[in-house]
């Protein structure tokens, strides 16, 4: 665990860059849902996914309040 204290000042940095690309993937995945195949067929999304990944990243956003209120 050490070595990953390393990484402690670019912790803001690293959050902004995976909740920037979080909303990259939530504006690109609701711009897909709209289309439509040529035979007039439309698939549904699943989110699933997507909602759980969005989780796990509030979850290491949060690990170090929720750490301190464990311990």
């Amino acid at each position: 665990m050490a070595s990953l204290q390393v990484l402690e000042p670019f912790r803001p940095y690293l959050l902004a860059i995976a909740w920037g690309l979080w909303a990259l993937a939530f504006y690109r995945e609701r711009q897909k849902a709209g289309t439509c195949g040529v035979d007039g067929t439309c698939e549904k999304p699943s989110y699933r996914m997507f909602w759980i990944s969005g989780a796990l990243l509030l979850l290491i956003s949060a690990s170090p309040w929720l750490v301190n209120q464990l311990v």
